[in-house]
């Protein structure tokens, strides 16, 4: 039950300070939402639909994008592919090279388009606001309306990211231009699960980066100590 709690938690309102707040509107419907989801932890049967659309609102109200909302996302599309069969594959636990569903590619090539993004800016602007805050939201619900414009952002910033770390920056560009053509026509909207798997997608793609960017950083952090011993 412990498990269920962590995973009900996640459906709550929160404020702006990540408090659970009281939203007597929606008790009747987040009620029922917990008692589905309880049947369906206990008894293996597909999680409510619903729960989707709850927790691909909660991302695009705070931008958190957690493990436990990630893997209620992917327990409700996976849960939903075993009860409907068919040919659909479900979601592996970290980067399918394999998948080929627009959702997830896209959510990929977002990913890629941040790094690149980051790469220009370089450890020392790290901290500051990214593509992610401003069109992460509606490129996972309209991919046609947001991406040419990201793509022709992103020749500025391949130009700034190989001044600046040439080598990695080139196998970015690489990887992105794979990657397109892998998309082909960018769809004109997302279907819920689609937009599940654009989230999934943008977190399998970013994870294996993440030891990158601390190993970047030290090596920054290096250069910055060796400089200033020269000059002493």
């Amino acid at each position: 039950m412990a498990t269920l709690w962590k995973l009900a938690s996640e459906i709550l309102p929160k404020d702006r300070d990540a408090r659970i707040r009281a939203d007597a509107r929606a008790d009747k419907k987040l009620n029922k939402l917990y008692a589905d989801l309880a049947r369906a932890v206990l008894t293996g049967i597909g999680y409510p639909q619903t729960l989707l659309l709850v927790m691909l609102d909660r991302f695009r109200r705070d931008g958190q994008l957690t493990p436990a909302r990630l893997g209620l996302i992917k327990g409700c599309i996976n849960r939903h592919r075993r009860a409907v069969g068919g040919s659909q594959m479900e979601i592996k636990m970290g980067l399918d090279e394999s998948s080929n569903e627009p959702g997830y590619l896209l959510g990929r090539l977002f990913a890629l388009l941040e790094n690149i993004q980051d790469l220009a800016r370089g450890v020392a602007r790290r901290n500051q606001p990214t593509i992610r805050t401003r069109f992460m939201s509606a490129a996972s619900i309209t991919p046609r309306s947001v991406f040419p414009h990201l793509l022709d952002l992103e020749s500025t910033h391949e130009q700034k990211a190989k001044r600046v770390r040439p080598g990695i920056a080139h196998a970015a560009t690489r990887d992105l231009s794979a990657l397109m053509n892998r998309i082909g026509d960018i769809p004109p909207q997302l279907d819920p699960h689609q937009q599940g798997l654009f989230f999934i997608g943008y977190h399998h793609e970013r994870q294996p980066r993440f030891v990158g960017r601390a190993e970047e950083v030290i090596e920054h952090e290096n250069d910055i100590n060796q400089t200033a011993e020269e000059q002493t």
